[in-house]
């Protein structure tokens, strides 16, 4: 089905499923004043809003802005798969940009794994600005952001009804079909005292696993926005520390912690419990692959059931 697709799409794909106009942005488009929603209506290609679009090339978890609708979750997330390169690469096929405009991005809604076809239209608003997660506007630009968030709307109908998803939980699932373990406020609490939380932490990062780390309103003081999840990069029982990025910086004039340039601090064990509210560590792997059993219970209602299973399993 994809190769017949891309055949076709070689002149120049248009989505008709999810059309490039004001439809995409809210729910009950007839209900509302259209007024300012034209505001937003331009539709643009790659090349013309970027210098040189590329796909594939970086995969920065710097590299990432958020657009008019964009959820923070989902961005937040992106930024932390994107730590290692192999959880973004996977999302989009055939990593190579094209003119003719044709993706197909890969999610895993409800447990299933989807292929959703998607083209390259942006939206921008009049005055010019990108009203979808983009990359930044180098001399060459990414455009995973943009086709990965434009098909997590896609699934869920538009910008504004993907964006009500108000669970990190859910977004790291979405993103990456894989197991997601919470760790909760006790667990913050302990890690000072116990050195076995710590080693978990460390040893979730060293098998590649993507954490999380959920920031309390103390944070918002310093100027961070809790909205924005924080990138677990480093654990260190020997300091007793914890690395966190923040891709998206902080806009306090006198910071509370050393930001470096590419947005990473270190936090003491003892004051994780201060600024932490919880972690999420989605246990995504190389050497893992998914299936999924779909049940269905009663007619119009499915339940999906995932299983992990080593790839040397047979």
């Amino acid at each position: 089905h994809y190769s017949e697709v891309k055949k076709l799409s070689r002149s120049g794909f248009v989505d008709s499923e999810f059309p490039a106009n004001y439809t995409a942005f809210v729910d009950n488009v007839k209900e509302r004043k259209i007024g300012h929603y034209n505001d937003w209506n331009n539709w643009k290609t790659p090349r013309e809003v970027f210098r040189a679009p590329v796909l594939g090339k970086y995969v920065d978890p710097n590299d990432i802005e958020r657009g008019l609708f964009t959820s923070d979750f989902l961005v937040s997330c992106l930024a932390s798969l994107a730590e290692r390169e192999n959880n973004i690469k996977r999302l989009v096929e055939e990593q190579v940009y094209t003119e003719t405009g044709f993706y197909y991005v890969r999610l895993n809604i409800n447990g299933v794994w989807r292929y959703i076809a998607v083209d390259h239209s942006i939206p921008v608003h009049k005055d010019g600005s990108i009203i979808a997660a983009h990359s930044y506007a180098d001399d060459e630009s990414e455009l995973w952001p943009t086709l990965i968030e434009k098909a997590y709307t896609k699934a869920y109908g538009t910008y504004e009804q993907y964006s009500r998803i108000q669970s990190r939980e859910a977004y790291l699932r979405d993103l990456t079909g894989a197991p997601v373990r919470l760790y909760t406020a006790y667990f913050c609490n302990k890690l000072s005292s116990d050195p076995n939380l710590l080693k978990n932490i460390q040893s979730a990062l060293e098998n590649g696993y993507v954490v999380q780390a959920a920031p309390s309103e103390k944070l918002l003081t310093y100027g961070f926005n809790p909205n924005l999840t924080l990138s677990v990069i480093k654990a260190d029982s020997s300091k007793r520390s914890l690395q966190f990025r923040s891709s998206f910086g902080s806009v306090d004039e006198k910071p509370r912690f050393n930001l470096s340039k590419e947005g990473t601090f270190d936090v003491s064990v003892d004051e994780t419990r201060n600024f932490i509210n919880y972690f999420l560590v989605a246990e995504v792997h190389d050497d893992y692959s998914t299936s999924t059993i779909q049940a269905r219970h009663r007619p119009g209602y499915f339940s999906s059931y995932s299983f992990r299973v080593s790839k040397d399993f047979n």
